[in-house]
């Protein structure tokens, strides 16, 4: 039996206590023994209701509860799920890096390669056929 079933019982007993008085003399021992019987149903109605409430306050801060340890869950789940990006961001910005610095030095080592291999080029007469290769040696070989 919950607690509206128990209301429900004592507001029907009363209803029936204060039929009962309304038909007997005021001043009858039995209509003094009514009051007390009514006076007791009451005091029993209030207290089943305010278990009543009780109840439901307790029930409704569970359910308080368990909705914010959800969203605690869902606040968790998030933050991993965003670390997870962040870490996997930083990662392909690594790659990144390391692929822009190893292509600039194989552009420039292919590029420097070619001019050396120019430069080191005779002609027929002995002499360089690029001047940036003039210019390097002149810097190499000074003479004091």
């Amino acid at each position: 039996m919950n607690n509206t079933d128990i209301v429900t019982k004592i507001d029907e007993e009363l209803l029936n206590e204060l039929t009962k008085l309304g038909t007997l003399d005021p001043n009858a021992d039995e209509a003094k023994d009514l009051i007390k019987n009514i006076q007791a149903l009451h005091q029993m109605r209030v207290k089943e209701k305010d278990l009543s409430i009780e109840d439901s306050k307790t029930q409704n801060d569970y359910y308080l509860n368990q909705r914010k340890l959800d969203i605690d869950e869902l606040k968790a789940s998030n933050d991993n799920k965003n670390e997870r990006i962040r870490a996997r961001d930083a990662r392909i910005l690594q790659l990144v890096g390391f692929g822009v610095t190893l292509g600039t030095f194989a552009i420039g080592w292919g590029l420097r390669s070619k001019w050396l291999a120019k430069g080191f080029k005779f002609e027929e007469t002995g002499t360089f056929s690029s001047k940036t290769m003039m210019e390097c040696f002149k810097e190499v070989f000074k003479k004091n």
